[in-house]
């Protein structure tokens, strides 16, 4: 299913993001005052972990109507993506979720967001990076 590509344009109308077992991405907007009298509005996003297992149901309305495709179908693959996610974690890797994205797991065993790959700073001590693989999700 094509549910990985269009997270990003939900997470940007919406101004959340929610995947069961995993955790939720939250758009914050400041604005800045620059010296001059301009103002800057500049977007955050924040994670939060969660271990709800529910659904979203507004998620699930944005995917039918993007993709087309009936609710039990859109259940089905976020469930699968979540779990797909949480087995990577588990397995120590680093999971990219596409326009948004890398998680990891930290010393604590917590789930842990950042916008750029931690691999790529540790060149020496390089783990495979976990990306959903287009073809699979589209």
């Amino acid at each position: 299913m094509k549910i990985a590509r269009h997270l990003r344009e939900f997470l940007e109308k919406k101004g959340y993001l929610e995947i069961p077992t995993i955790g939720r991405f939250d758009v914050h907007t400041e604005e800045l005052t620059m010296p001059r009298g301009e103002v800057l509005t500049r977007r955050k996003l924040s994670f939060s972990p969660l271990r709800k297992n529910g659904l979203d149901e507004s998620l699930v309305q944005f995917l039918c109507d993007r993709l087309k495709s009936e609710a039990c179908v859109i259940y089905a693959d976020i469930r699968s993506l979540s779990y797909y996610i949480n087995e990577l974690l588990i397995q120590g890797l680093e999971v990219e979720i596409p326009g948004v994205g890398y998680l990891n797991r930290n010393q604590t065993n917590e789930v842990h967001f950042t916008y750029n790959s931690s691999y790529e700073k540790k060149r020496k001590q390089q783990k495979p990076v976990s990306s959903f693989l287009m073809n699979y999700w589209m």
